[in-house]
C-alpha cells in the first residue's frame, strides 16, 4: 500500500515548518547530521559565488565503495563551501503550470507527446526522495492523530474519516507524514541555518518542451508565474530558469523561434514583478556563442541576478571527434572552432553582457566515448543505435562499456572515475586546453580534476565573473561509505570530503595565486551634477591604478555607448557637440591581464538654449521595436542623444489592413510611456513609423478609412506620440489603379482616402492642443524614378500623397538605399551609395521636376521640407550604404555650395542651407557601427559647427594588394593614419568584420599569427579624439597552403573571381563548392543549405565528405541527385532542408538543428527512403517543377532594369520562406535565399538582381510552413 503525504500543497508546509522551528527551538532541539572536513578555504575567505546544482533524483544511486542508496542528499553537503545551492529540477506541463521531476512524462522526447500537470511536490515517501530532500526525515505515516501527539502540537486534528490543521486550514486523508521531531533537517532549513541560499530550478534537458508555449501565452504564463509564488513560500529563495533552450530545439521541443528571446525577458520580468526585488533570478544558458546573440543582455540585466553559463558538454557522445568536456581553452584539431569556456566568456563580453553577473560552469563528472582506432585526443568515434532516458533513441559513441547505461550513461561522476580508473588507464595533460583526459584501448574519457577546476577559479579572478556553477554537488563526494548513520530514508556519510569544490574555494580564497588583482578607476570630471549648455563640450577625466601590474587603457561611457578610450595617464577623453539631456557616464578601466572594473557614475545635465531640442533641423533616426541578433533591441530612453527625431518602427495593420496597432516590444507599456515623455521633456520628438518593408496599408473603403482613424487617434493619444510617418513601401498598399495619372487629382480609392484620414487625424491632434509631425519615407521608385521612367501604377506612386498633404508634411525623407540607378534633372543615371546619387535625388525634390508620360510638373517643396536617409551601415539594408566620406561631400554641396567637383551640378548654385535634415535606418544599426552616422552627421545639422569635427584619414601601408603568403602564415598590418583637426585614438584592424587587433600610437601596426589558407579583405579603422571614424579602402591578401598554394589541388579562394557551379574553392583550410553561379561571398558566411558554397571537407580529409564523389551517382554518404550529405555542427539545418545519410534521403522537421544525426530522431529528421535513381529524381523534381495550383507573383520592375526585383507574397509572421531564381527551361538555378516574415499578411521581399544576366528567368517561391507555392517570369533586359 502506498502511503500518502498529507502536505497537500506545497504552501500549507510553509507555515507547518516555521511552527516545527519554533517547537525545536523552544525544546532545545537541533540535528546535527551535516560534514564539516577540514578544508583549506571556505566561501567567507572569498566573494565570488560558488553555485551547485542538487539533483532530486541521485539519491536512489547505490554504487559500491561509492555511495550507499539515499547518501547522495542535502545531509553530506558541506555548506561551507557553497553560497547557493540549485535544486533541480521542477518542470513545465502543458498549461504551464510547474510539476516535481518525479512525474516527468517518460515518453516525451516522442513527437506530440506533452506533459500533463501534476504536482508541485510528489507526496509519495516510497515512490520519491522529494519529500526527504526538502523537509529532512519524516515520522512514520499516521493513521490517527491522539491529543498531546507531536501532530497534535503541530496543529493536526482529526477531521470526519481523515484530518484538518488547524493552523493552515488545510484538510486531508490519511495517513499524515510530518516531519520528524528532533530529526534531520531539510535542504532548505539546513542550507539557511548555513547561511546558503536555495534556488528552485525550473527545466533540464528533458522537462522544457512547454517552455517557449508557456513563455508567449499569458494564461499559462500566468500559472507559471503563479506556481514560482508557490516555490517562494515553500523557503526557495528564488528562481533558476534552466530553458534549453530559446530558439531552438534542445530535446524535444517543437514549438520554438525568435520569438522565444523576448518571450524569455517578459518571462523573467513577470517572475521578478510576483516575487519581488529581494529574492535572486538566474537562468543556465548554452555555452555556445552562436546561441547567445538572440537575448536581449540589457533587459535581462534588470531584472536578473546571475548568468549560469554551462560550459560544458562541448563534446560527448553525439561527436564525431573524441574531444573534452569542458575545455578552458579552443586547443588545435578540434572538430568545432570557438567552442571552449573562453570562447563563450569573450562572446559574452563581445555582446556588452554584464560580467560581473556571469558564472562559468565546472562539470564534477566526465564523458567517456568510444573511438574507431587506438584512443587519442581528437579521434575519430564510432557510434551506434541506443534507446537511453531521457533523448529516447539515438546514435551515440557514448561509452557504457566503463560507465554504464542507466546508472551513468557515459557520464561517471568524478568519484567513480578516481575508483575506477587507477590502473589500466593512461592520464594525460592538454595544456592549451588546461583539461586533462585518459585513454584505455579505444576508450577515451574527459574530465576534470582538482589542476583544472582550479585553472578555471585562476580565470575567474583573472577576467573578473562572478563565480562558478557546478553540476552537481554529489560528483565530487568521496569516503561517503567509510561511516554511515541512517536518519530515516536518508544515510548521513560524516567523512565525505569534496575535493573538487574544495580546490575551487581555496583558489577564489588566495589573493596572490593564481589571481589577479583587478585595477581601480574614479571619474574626477565632470562633477556630478554638474550642468552644460548644448551644444556642450564635455572633457571627462578618470584616474586609475592596478596594484599588481599596469593598466591597459581607460574607456569612457554615456550609458552603454563609448565615448571613447585613453591608453596613457592621465585618462582623458573630449566629448563634443553633447545635444540637450541628461547623461550617466561611466569609466571602464582595463588593466594587463584582461581584469576590468567600472567606476561610480556621475549624472551630468545638459540644457538646451531655446528650451528644448531643436527640432528645426533633424537627425532622425528609426527604433526597432524588436531585437535583432545583428542591430541589438536599444531601450527607447537610451537611444543617442544625437537622434532629435526618432522614428519607433512600426505600428502595424490588422487582417483589414487599415486597423492600427502597437505594443512596445522588450519593455511594459508603462516604461515605454515613461520613456517617451523622457525624450519629450528633453525636446526630442518621438513617432509613430507605419510600414515598413513588410507593412500593408489600405484604405480600400470608408471602412476601412474610418478604421484607421479611429485606431491612430488611439494610439497617438495613449502614447502621446509627436506624430507619425508614412513609410509605405510599394506593392499592393501604394499601387495605383491603372488609367490613375493626375497626381494632382488622383481617383485611386485607397490613396484618396488615405490623403483625407491623415488630414482628420492631424487636425485632431491640434485641436487637442498637441502636435503632430507628419514624415514620409518613400523609396525612390515610387517618387524619382518617374522624371526618367513613366509614370505609371507603381512608378512615382508616392507623388499623389505627397502633393495631397504637401500643407501638412513636416518633411520628406527618402530612402536613398535599396534601388536602382535613378535618372537626375540633367538627365544623366546616378547609382546609390555616391555623393552624385544624394545630391541629385534631393535637389530634385527641392527643384521640382517633370512627370514622365504626365505633361505634368510636381511642383517644389519646401528646403526646411526635405531631407534623406541613408543606412547606418553596411549590414542595415540590401544596397545604399555610403561611406561618410562622400556623404559629407554630398552635405557640404547641398548645404553650402561647396562643389566637390562631381558629375552632377546644383541648379542653385549656393546650395540649401535650410534643408531640414538627414535620416537613418536605424538607431539599432549605428549603434552596432560604433556610431558613425550619428558622429558624422550630427554637426551638419546641430547648430554649431558646419561641417563638424573632421573625420580621420587612414590607409593601409602594408601588405600590399593582392600579397600571397604561406600557410600558416605571420602577417604583419600596418597603417597611416592622421587627424587634420585633432589627434587619433584609435587605429582597429579588421579581416572581413572580425577585428583583430588594435593600436594606439603610430606606428600603427598588427601581427596576425598563424594565417590559414584561404583568401582575406583587411581594413583599418581609424577613430578620433571627437569619435569620428573613418574605414580605409579594402586590400585583399591570399594564404596558400603548402604544396604549390593549392590544398589536394584546389586553389584558394578570390573575392574577384567568378565561380560556377561544382568548382570547388579553399577558404580557411577548407573545401568548398559552389552551388551555383557566385562571386565576392565568402564561402565560411555563405555555407549551407540556402547558401551558394556546400562546405565539403577540411584539407586533411576530416570533417566532410569526399571531394570527389560525383552528385547523383553515391547512395552512400555522399550527395545523391544535388542533395547534399549531412554535416555536423558548424552546419545548422531549417525545416525542408535535405539531406543523404547512410544511403537514405531526409528532411528536416525543425529549424537550427544541428549535431542530431538523422536515422536516430525520426522527429526531426523525415525519413525519404533510400537514396535510389527514382528518390533522387522525386527530390530534384519537386524543386524545379510547379505543381498544379501554384500562385501567381507581383514581381516589379518587370521588365527588370535595375539591381533591385521587388516581390509580393502572402506569408505567417515569422514564416520562412525559400526564394528561387531558375532558367527558363528548369535546368538552371541562379539565386536561392530565404525570408523571414515580420508579420502576418502581404509582404514585399527586395531581391538582389545585380547579378542576373539578360534573358528570361523564372522565379519561385515556396512558404515552407505550408507548402504554398508562387510563379512568375521575370524578364532581364
Amino acid at each position: 500500500m502506498k502511503v500518502k503525504s498529507t502536505f497537500r500543497t506545497a504552501l500549507s508546509y510553509y507555515y507547518v515548518r516555521h511552527a516545527i522551528l519554533f517547537l525545536l527551538l523552544i525544546m532545545g532541539y537541533r540535528s546535527m547530521a551535516q560534514v564539516s572536513p577540514q578544508v583549506p578555504a571556505t566561501t567567507k575567505n572569498h566573494s565570488k559565488q560558488v553555485i551547485g546544482y542538487i539533483t532530486q533524483w541521485d539519491a536512489w544511486k547505490e554504487v559500491a565503495g561509492i555511495v550507499p542508496k539515499g547518501g547522495y542528499n542535502q545531509l553530506n553537503v558541506d555548506y561551507s563551501q557553497y553560497t547557493i545551492l540549485n535544486f533541480s529540477f521542477f518542470g513545465v506541463a502543458k498549461d504551464g503550470s510547474l510539476h516535481s521531476g518525479d512525474f516527468r512524462n517518460k515518453n516525451i522526447y516522442q513527437v506530440g507527446a506533452v506533459q500533463e500537470p501534476a504536482a508541485l511536490v510528489n507526496e509519495d515517501i516510497y515512490s520519491s526522495w522529494d519529500m526527504f530532500l526538502l523537509y529532512g526525515e519524516l515520522e512514520a505515516p499516521i493513521y490517527y492523530i491522539s491529543d498531546g501527539s507531536y501532530a497534535y502540537t503541530l496543529g493536526y486534528r482529526n477531521e470526519g474519516s481523515g484530518w484538518k490543521n488547524v493552523n493552515t486550514g488545510k484538510t486531508g486523508a490519511f495517513p499524515l507524514s510530518v516531519p520528524k521531531q528532533g530529526g534531520a533537517q531539510g535542504l532548505l532549513d539546513l542550507a539557511h541555518s548555513k547561511g546558503v541560499k536555495v534556488m528552485a530550478s525550473i527545466g533540464g534537458w528533458s522537462m522544457c518542451k512547454h517552455y517557449p508555449e508557456m513563455a508567449s501565452d499569458a494564461t499559462k504564463r500566468a500559472r507559471f508565474v503563479a506556481n514560482c509564488v508557490d516555490l517562494i513560500n515553500m523557503g526557495f529563495d528564488g528562481i533558476d530558469f534552466d530553458w534549453e533552450y530559446p530558439d531552438g530545439p534542445g530535446m524535444n521541443i517543437e514549438k520554438y523561434g525568435p520569438a522565444d528571446y523576448n518571450n524569455f525577458a517578459a518571462l523573467v520580468e513577470a517572475v521578478r514583478t510576483a516575487i519581488g526585488p529581494n529574492k535572486l533570478i538566474t537562468a543556465a544558458f548554452t555555452a555556445s556563442p552562436a546561441k547567445l546573440q538572440g537575448f536581449n543582455w540589457a533587459r535581462l540585466n534588470n531584472s536578473m541576478n546571475y548568468y549560469n553559463m554551462m560550459t560544458y558538454d562541448y563534446n560527448g557522445g553525439w561527436s564525431n571527434k573524441a574531444g573534452h568536456n569542458a575545455p578552458l581553452y579552443d586547443y588545435p584539431g578540434a572538430e568545432y572552432t570557438n567552442f571552449s569556456v573562453d570562447a563563450t566568456v569573450k562572446a559574452l563580453k563581445a555582446l556588452g553582457v554584464n560580467m560581473s553577473k556571469v558564472n562559468i560552469g565546472a562539470p564534477f563528472y566526465g564523458r567517456g566515448v568510444i573511438t574507431s582506432g587506438t584512443a587519442a585526443l581528437n579521434g575519430a568515434t564510432t557510434k551506434r543505435a541506443e534507446t537511453v532516458q531521457p533523448d529516447g533513441p539515438i546514435q551515440t559513441c557514448a561509452d557504457y562499456t566503463n560507465w554504464a547505461k542507466d546508472l551513468w550513461d557515459g557520464t561517471p561522476n568524478y568519484s567513480y572515475i578516481l575508483q575506477q580508473t587507477s590502473s589500466g588507464w593512461t592520464e594525460q595533460w592538454d595544456d592549451v586546453a588546461k583539461v586533462p583526459y585518459k585513454t584505455k584501448g579505444n576508450y577515451f574519457l574527459s574530465y576534470d580534476n582538482e589542476r583544472s577546476v582550479g585553472e578555471k577559479a585562476k580565470y575567474i579572478k583573472d577576467n573578473a565573473l562572478a563565480g562558478i556553477i557546478i553540476w552537481q554537488v554529489f560528483g565530487d563526494m568521496l569516503n561517503m561509505t567509510s561511516s554511515t548513520v541512517p536518519k530515516g530514508k536518508l544515510i548521513h556519510c560524516p567523512n565525505t570530503t569534496s575535493p573538487l569544490v574544495n580546490k575551487i574555494n581555496a583558489v577564489f580564497a588566495d589573493g596572490t595565486t593564481p589571481g589577479n588583482v583587478a585595477p581601480t578607476v574614479s571619474l574626477t570630471a565632470p562633477a556630478t551634477g554638474a550642468s552644460f549648455t548644448a551644444p556642450a563640450s564635455i572633457t571627462v577625466s578618470a584616474t586609475a591604478a592596478d596594484s599588481d601590474g599596469s593598466v591597459k587603457k581607460v574607456e569612457f561611457f554615456r550609458g552603454a555607448t563609448s565615448l571613447g578610450v585613453d591608453s596613457v595617464a592621465p585618462y582623458s577623453i573630449s566629448w563634443s557637440n553633447v545635444a540637450a539631456g541628461s547623461y550617466s557616464i561611466t569609466a571602464v578601466a582595463t588593466d594587463n591581464l584582461g581584469a576590468t572594473t567600472t567606476s561610480t557614475a556621475v549624472a551630468v545635465n545638459v540644457t538646451s538654449t531655446d528650451g528644448g531640442g531643436n527640432t528645426n533641423k533633424v537627425v532622425v533616426g528609426y527604433w526597432h521595436n524588436w531585437n535583432l541578433a545583428s542591430a541589438p533591441y536599444i531601450r527607447l530612453k537610451d537611444v543617442d542623444s544625437r537622434y532629435n527625431v526618432i522614428e519607433v518602427a512600426f505600428g502595424t495593420t490588422s487582417s483589414d489592413y487599415s486597423t492600427v496597432s502597437f505594443t512596445p516590444e522588450g519593455t511594459t507599456v508603462a516604461d515605454f510611456k515613461s520613456d517617451i515623455a523622457t525624450l519629450q521633456a528633453a525636446g526630442r520628438k518621438v513617432l509613430l513609423s507605419l510600414g515598413g518593408e513588410t507593412g500593408t496599408l489600405m484604405l480600400n473603403t470608408e471602412a476601412n478609412k474610418q478604421a484607421f482613424i479611429s485606431s491612430m487617434k488611439g494610439i497617438l493619444d495613449s502614447y502621446n506620440f509627436d506624430g507619425f510617418d508614412i513609410d509605405i513601401e510599394g506593392g499592393t498598399s501604394l499601387q495605383l489603379n491603372n488609367g490613375d495619372n493626375n497626381f494632382t487629382a488622383p481617383a485611386t480609392p485607397k490613396v484618396v482616402n488615405l490623403i483625407a484620414a491623415v488630414k482628420e487625424i492631424i487636425a485632431y491632434r491640434k485641436a487637442q492642443g498637441k502636435n503632430c509631425l507628419l514624415t514620409m519615407a518613400p523609396e525612390t521608385y515610387y517618387v524619382q524614378t518617374a522624371y526618367g521612367a513613366t509614370y505609371s501604377p507603381l512608378v512615382g506612386a508616392y507623388l499623389p500623397i505627397i502633393y495631397g498633404l504637401r500643407n501638412e508634411l513636416s518633411w520628406i525623407q527618402p530612402q536613398l538605399y535599396n534601388t536602382g540607378s535613378v535618372m537626375g534633372l540633367d538627365n544623366k543615371v546616378y547609382s546609390s551609395a555616391t555623393a552624385d546619387f544624394i545630391v541629385s535625388m534631393t535637389e530634385m525634390l527641392l527643384q521640382g521636376f517633370s512627370v514622365s508620360g504626365t505633361g505634368m510638373t510636381f511642383p517644389a517643396l519646401r528646403e526646411d521640407q526635405v531631407a534623406f536617409g541613408l543606412p547606418a551601415a553596411p549590414g542595415a539594408a540590401g544596397s545604399g550604404y555610403t561611406a561618410p566620406a562622400e556623404v559629407k561631400k554630398a552635405l557640404n554641396y547641398l548645404l553650402k555650395g561647396q562643389s566637390y567637383g562631381g558629375s552632377y551640378t546644383l541648379r542653385k548654385a549656393a546650395g540649401y542651407p535650410n534643408m531640414r535634415g538627414i535620416m537613418t535606418w536605424s538607431v539599432n544599426w549605428d549603434k552596432v557601427n560604433n556610431g558613425e552616422f550619428a558622429t558624422n552627421y550630427y554637426p551638419f545639422f546641430s547648430g554649431t559647427v558646419t561641417p563638424g569635427n573632421q573625420s580621420p584619414v587612414v590607409s593601409l601601408t602594408s601588405p600590399a594588394a593582392n600579397a600571397s603568403f604561406t600557410a600558416p602564415a605571420t602577417v604583419t598590418i600596418t597603417a597611416s593614419a592622421s587627424d587634420a583637426d585633432g589627434t587619433i585614438s584609435k587605429v582597429e584592424f579588421y579581416r572581413g568584420t572580425t577585428r583583430l587587433g588594435e593600436a594606439t600610437s603610430s606606428p600603427y601596426t598588427y601581427t596576425w599569427s598563424n594565417v590559414a589558407a584561404g583568401s582575406y579583405s583587411l581594413t583599418a579603422v581609424a577613430t578620433d579624439n571627437g569619435g569620428a571614424v573613418t574605414t580605409s579602402a579594402a586590400v585583399s591578401i591570399t594564404v596558400n597552403g603548402t604544396g604549390g598554394g593549392t590544398c589536394n589541388g584546389i586553389a584558394a579562394w578570390v573575392a574577384a573571381n567568378v565561380y560556377t557551379q561544382g568548382m570547388q574553392v579553399v577558404y580557411n583550410n577548407k573545401i568548398y563548392k559552389a552551388k551555383w553561379w557566385t562571386q565576392n561571398e565568402q564561402p565560411d558566411t555563405h555555407s549551407g543549405a540556402d547558401q551558394v558554397w556546400a562546405y565539403v571537407s577540411d584539407c586533411d580529409g576530416s570533417g566532410g565528405t569526399d571531394p570527389g564523389t560525383d552528385p547523383g551517382t553515391d547512395p552512400g554518404t555522399g550527395s545523391c541527385a544535388g542533395v547534399p550529405a549531412y554535416e555536423p555542427y558548424p552546419k545548422i539545418y531549417n525545416i525542408g532542408d535535405k539531406v543523404v545519410y547512410n544511403g537514405n534521403l531526409y528532411e528536416s522537421l525543425a529549424n537550427s538543428l544541428y549535431n542530431v544525426t538523422p536515422g536516430t530522431a525520426d522527429w526531426w529528421w523525415k525519413p525519404l527512403g533510400a537514396c535510389s535513381a527514382s528518390a533522387a529524381r522525386t527530390t530534384t523534381t519537386a524543386v524545379v517543377n510547379l505543381p498544379v495550383g501554384t500562385e501567381k507573383l507581383v514581381v516589379f520592375p518587370n521588365p527588370l532594369t535595375g539591381s533591385v526585383l521587388n516581390i509580393n507574397l502572402n506569408a505567417a509572421a515569422g514564416e520562412k520562406v525559400a526564394v528561387e531564381l531558375w532558367s527558363a527551361d528548369g535546368s538552371t538555378l541562379l539565386l536561392r535565399r530565404e525570408y523571414t516574415a515580420g508579420y502576418k499578411g502581404s509582404q514585399k521581399i527586395t531581391l538582389d538582381a545585380s547579378r542576373v544576366p539578360a534573358g528570361t528567368w523564372i522565379l519561385k517561391t515556396v512558404n515552407i510552413k505550408n507548402g504554398r507555392k508562387g510563379s512568375a517570369k521575370v524578364i532581364r533586359l
